[in-house]
């Protein structure tokens, strides 16, 4: 009776193993498989992608709506410091020469030019940060769309194994079952062995 139960649940062990690669099954735990854990970390990733790209198209909006000079991606640029630095002493420069000197003196032409360059340079630079500020908004709703697909997919991947873990839980159920009376006999038998030792002797 032991050989035969031993068998038996040799038989279900396989029956379920077998099932399992036939059906894609994987585990990464007694009750945990791998697509469900997959589904957990695409939903913290898709959290998380939300929540910034939630960040970004805010400061879009605002760098959008309000005067370039007020952002603080401008106010806080070391380059552009620099340039506002040094517009403010050209245009003081410019200010003393224009008391003394024609606007055509040599020396305040170029000052002037100076001054309408590095005016330029600021203007590009600004509008190089709004860019950034624009680029970085569409990367992050691009992360997002990608992440929410991808969820969607697994979720849908979950549900099917949700269908055949239905299956795999009725033969492992019997595995478990044949395990158990197996062990029950098992005890059974080095019971009465002990029990005829101790008779004998």
């Amino acid at each position: 009776q032991l050989d035969e139960m031993r068998i038996k649940l040799e038989r279900s062990e396989d029956a379920l193993q077998a099932y399992a690669r036939q059906a894609g099954l994987l585990f990464t735990g007694e009750k945990q498989n791998v697509s469900e854990e997959k589904l957990r970390q695409l939903q913290t990733s898709l959290s998380a992608a939300q929540a910034d790209r939630v960040a970004r198209q805010s400061k879009w909006e605002i760098a959008r709506a309000a005067d370039a000079e007020t952002l603080p991606d401008v106010l806080n640029d070391p380059s552009l410091r620099e340039y506002q630095g040094k517009l403010a002493d050209l245009r003081r420069q410019y200010a003393e020469l224009v008391a003394t000197y024609k606007p055509e003196y040599g020396k305040v032409k170029r000052v002037n030019a100076q001054i309408t360059e590095i005016t330029a340079t600021l203007e590009r630079e600004r509008k190089s940060i709004l860019e950034r500020i624009r680029h970085e908004f569409d990367e992050s709703s691009r992360r997002e769309s990608l992440l929410a697909l991808d969820y969607k997919t697994q979720a849908a991947l979950v549900t099917a194994d949700g269908e055949k873990s239905i299956q795999y839980n009725i033969l492992k159920r019997e595995v478990d079952s044949n395990r158990q009376l197996y062990e029950a006999m098992l005890q059974k038998v080095k019971e009465s062995s002990i029990a005829s030792a101790m008779r004998a002797s």
